[in-house]
Order: structure tokens, then sequence, then C-alpha cells
């Protein structure tokens, strides 16, 4: 009988011991917390995509029967892949003045395609496609079919560059990931384009004359980067993996309709001025 009574009273205590209750943590009133990473919808991928720029004016009878509707069926032919600007860069005031020109196109249009004598002219990548008095049979508009399609069937890209937008009111906010896939030595820049679709303007076309309700896309509205040929991404030895992150504001000027704008986004390779490679590209539409 006396070890039950010993065994009952052990069973209690542990019983009661168990229904203490237990003192309240103490409260941190300074906790950490960890920001959520606003680029982590970003990624960029080694998928090769076409840079490709059509350089034109809205007094062009050849552009607007040819040149335009060409480069336009290139871009959505393979749409997501081939990244175009419509490069307007008669900013002379006259009869024939072009008013969806601006100074950033010249920028663009004598950095790409500096020796360009006629229009339209075509570049993708540091390669320009046009008329040649020397050879006049050339049929330059293969020739950049077939440039587009070798680069977009790579997937195998030293570097690439994912970007998202946001437009409120006036206000376009940018964010960009760009990744290096492989090691690469030289300085490496990032250019972002203001580019605006469904642009009525008028057009010259051959044999019609000007089309009033003529619609423009890819028109490039200006440079968001400092210039033409972008800022700084990587300088130097660049480590494989490496990767920068950045976000950009810019001002939406009152010609443009925020509904029809998105950003191209250019990794060139640079040596001073001279654009060396047009190393990937990518847009937010």
């Amino acid at each position: 009988m006396k070890k039950l009574v010993l065994l009952f009273g052990a069973a209690t205590m542990l019983l009661a011991s168990n229904c203490k209750k237990t003192p309240d943590q103490p409260k941190d009133d300074n906790p950490i917390v960890v920001p959520p990473d606003e680029y982590a919808a970003l990624t960029p991928t080694q998928q090769q995509e076409s840079f490709v720029t059509d350089i034109t004016a809205t007094w062009c009878g050849p552009c607007g029967a040819n040149g335009i509707p060409f480069f336009n069926e290139l871009v959505s032919s393979k749409a997501g892949l081939v990244n175009g600007l419509s490069v307007h860069t008669d900013v002379n005031q006259g009869p024939y003045f072009d008013k969806l020109a601006n100074q950033d196109a010249v920028a663009l249009r004598n950095m790409l395609a500096p020796t360009t004598r006629y229009i339209p002219t075509f570049t993708e990548g540091t390669t320009m496609y046009g008329y040649d008095e020397n050879n006049p049979q050339n049929n330059y508009y293969d020739g950049l079919t077939n440039a587009t399609n070798n680069r977009v069937a790579k997937n195998d890209a030293m570097a690439a560059v994912a970007l998202s937008q946001t437009i409120e009111g006036k206000t376009l906010t940018v964010k960009t990931k760009s990744k290096f896939f492989t090691a690469g030595a030289g300085t490496y820049t990032i250019a972002l384009y203001v580019v605006e679709d469904d642009v009525i303007e008028r057009q010259n076309v051959n044999g019609k004359g000007y089309v009033a309700s003529f619609k423009h896309m890819h028109l490039l509205r200006g440079a968001i980067t400092p210039s033409v040929s972008g800022e700084t991404l990587a300088t130097g030895d660049v480590a494989a993996n490496h990767e920068v992150k950045k976000t950009y504001t810019y001002t939406l000027d009152d010609k443009i309709n925020p509904a029809n704008a998105y950003v191209v986004a250019v990794i060139y390779q640079m040596n001073g001025s001279r654009v060396v490679n047009v190393v990937n590209s990518n847009s937010s539409k």
C-alpha cells in the first residue's frame, strides 16, 4: 500500500508540473523585417533576341509602301524575340518636316548606321541593310530577315536583361535585372528606349501620296538612359553570373499615349562611343 501511495504522489506532482503556466515570451519591439525582393519576378534567360531598327521618314514614299509594312511584319512574326524601333531622324523644319522625328533618333542613327545615305535603311545588331548603289540588285530585305532568324535561333547569350514597367499618370517606372551568364571583358552598357505603338500621323506612300490616317508602330520616342548608348552596366573583367538590378523613372511627353507606351532595353558592348556588339535586347511589351 505504501508503494501505491508513493506512486500516486509522484504522478500527482508530475501532473502539477505539466499544468504550470508557461511564462510569456518577451515581446520584440524591433522585429527584423526582411523586405521583399522587388526584382524577384525578373528572370533573364540565355535566349538571344534580335534588336532591329528601321531608319525612315514620313515623307519617304518607298518607306510607306514597302519599308514600314515589311518591318512591322518582321517584328510581329517572331513576337517576343524581335525588338524593333522605328527611327525618324529628319528634324529639319520645312515642307517635308517629319513630326515623328527627335534628337535621340538622330543620335541612334549616327551610332548604328553612321554611313547610311538612303532610306529605308535597317539595322540588325551592328550591320546595316539598305540600298547599295554599287549593288542595286541586292535584296536587303532578305538579308535582314536572315540575320534576324539566325539571331533568335540561339540560346547561348552571353548576357541578357529582363524588365518590367508601370505607368502612373505620366510617370513611367522601369525595373531591370541584367545577368552575365558567361565571363567577359570590356565595357558593357544598358540603354532603355521609350517606344509607342498605334501613332496616327501622315505618311507618304508610293502610288497613293500622303495617307493622313497612317498607323505607325514601334516608334522611338526617346531614351530613358542619359544617352542612346546607355549607361555603364559593367566594365573590365566581368565574372559569370554577375547581376545588376536598377530602377529608372521617366516622365512621358504629353504627345505620348501611356496606354501604347512600352520600353525596349538593349545591352551593348562599347569601345568608346562605338558599338562593338549588340549583346542582347528585350522589351517590356
